[in-house]
């Protein structure tokens, strides 16, 4: 997801986290600390673990979770999206089971 966002400079981007220490970490230091700390984020990029706070306004989502924690994250946030709003899908993985 940080990766994809970096490629978005004009675009206001919120990121949906579950960690709130990466969240912290995001919008107080601009990094990634967890996967992508060489590189610093642009002030355009934001993280929340609020997923109503992430969703409202958006034009659309990108679905960056990997494919084992997929049904879940959309299942906890499916009442929040409007239908309106398209769904671009990058995951990657298989689910197991």
């Amino acid at each position: 997801g940080s990766t994809l966002a970096l490629q978005k400079a004009g675009l206001d981007i919120v990121m949906l986290l579950r960690d709130p220490q990466l969240c912290h970490d995001i919008n107080t230091q601009h990094i990634n600390t967890r996967y992508l700390q060489e590189f610093i984020l642009p002030p355009n990029i934001r993280a929340t673990t609020n997923a109503a706070e992430a969703i409202m306004g958006a034009q659309y989502a990108v679905h960056a979770v990997p494919v084992q924690s997929s049904r879940a994250f959309l299942v906890g946030v499916r009442d929040l999206l409007p239908a309106h709003v398209p769904i671009i899908c990058v995951s990657k993985g298989l689910e197991a089971g």
